[in-house]
């Protein structure tokens, strides 16, 4: 099976950059999957990193235009490349890394009919940091339809799936994958070395 692996924070500078090089690490050592990264700077892809400056990203936190305008310019990264990378691939199965990027999943599954789309979500993007964001509602509508389209999504909570997929729950599609920690695992530990 040949599959594409497509995550904004496999080059970030937080906890999800750890979950996707993990992941993807996975994936390579399943010698029945011929797995590819994208973006991929061997690839020469440039590699999108968020505004750092302080004042900057506080005033798009509070600004509820802004957000709206942030948002929809991020759903323009890395698409038409990624376009590019799925004809050059011709893989069986994507699967996506979810940000904030869900509309993609409507345009890829377009162009792509018969590509099987599957999608990591770790949360809703507006609640966190497009929680003042402009036209909310009709956005969060329009991210369950965008998972609605996709062949399977794995969410991280069964609270998280019900919260963001509502009435258009299908559990065939809609799967939980806990990203919890079983502590038992850990308590009591007696020699210290394990650790």
């Amino acid at each position: 099976m040949k599959l594409l692996y497509y995550s904004t924070s496999f080059y970030a500078n937080h906890g999800g950059s750890i979950q996707s090089i993990e992941f993807f690490k996975s994936l390579k050592e399943n010698k029945s999957i011929n797995a590819f990264i994208f973006p991929d700077p061997q690839h020469k892809d440039h590699i999108i990193k968020p505004i750092k400056f302080g004042q900057i990203r506080r005033k798009f936190r509070s600004n509820g235009l802004l957000q709206l305008i942030s948002f929809y310019r991020r759903n323009s990264f890395y698409l038409s490349k990624l376009i590019n990378r799925l004809k050059e691939i011709n893989p069986d199965v994507l699967i996506i890394q979810m940000d904030s990027n869900f509309l993609q999943i409507k345009k890829i599954k377009e162009e792509f009919p018969n590509l099987k789309i599957c999608c990591q979500i770790n949360g809703s993007p507006f609640d966190e940091f497009y929680g003042n964001i402009w036209f909310r509602n009709f956005l969060i509508k329009k991210q369950t339809l965008s998972y609605s389209i996709s062949d399977m999504n794995f969410f991280i909570s069964e609270f998280s799936r019900n919260r963001i997929m509502g009435s258009n729950l299908n559990s065939k599609r809609d799967k939980i994958v806990y990203n919890g920690t079983d502590i038992k695992k850990f308590f009591p530990i007696e020699k210290k070395e394990n650790l």
